[in-house]
């Protein structure tokens, strides 16, 4: 799926947090949003090969979607989507990392229920945030939001348009390395 391993899906990092959803004849991928680090689910961004929407009723605005959280977290990585998320953590990132998507485009009510997850995760000492937003005037833009209310975090843009197309980028230079 988009270049994601199956190793990737499989961590515990995202156990849980990747569900299949049926609608109508097509198998589709949900991520499921949350208002709070308890887990109870708000919504869910849906996705195949054809469209993304998220399902009727999601509290789109004010909920996140949020990997699992490890006993100390190092790092937590803000992406656009889950997709994203996925990708970081496969070029990147770590076990001791906790992944948050906003789903596309950043609101105030999503930006607090942010802020108030960090307050409730066991921080490592060494605790950074990163904002890995896709490398076009969007992402700038969602960038300097994100800073405005944490301005301790950093960016980390990808070198292509988002992570997953970094991603895939990789793979492919693997593959024609090794041909």
């Amino acid at each position: 799926f988009r270049g994601i391993d199956e190793s990737t899906l499989r961590s515990p990092s995202f156990q849980g947090k990747i569900l299949q959803c049926r609608i109508g004849n097509f198998c589709n991928i949900a991520f499921p949003y949350q208002e709070t680090i308890d887990g109870k689910y708000v919504g869910a961004e849906v996705r195949n090969h054809q469209f993304k929407r998220h399902l009727r009723g999601s509290l789109r605005t004010s909920s996140v979607w949020v990997s699992n959280i490890p006993a100390l977290v190092k790092r937590l990585i803000i992406c656009e989507s889950a997709i994203d998320c996925l990708s970081y953590f496969q070029i990147k990132g770590e076990t001791e990392d906790v992944y948050m998507s906003f789903g596309g485009s950043i609101t105030n009510g999503q930006l607090q229920t942010i802020c108030n997850m960090v307050k409730q995760l066991p921080l490592d000492a060494t605790f950074r945030v990163v904002i890995a937003v896709d490398h076009d005037k969007m992402g700038k833009d969602y960038s300097k939001k994100i800073l405005e209310a944490i301005p301790e975090a950093i960016v980390d843009y990808p070198e292509g348009k988002d992570y997953n197309e970094d991603l895939k980028n990789v793979r492919l230079l693997y593959k024609q390395r090794h041909l």
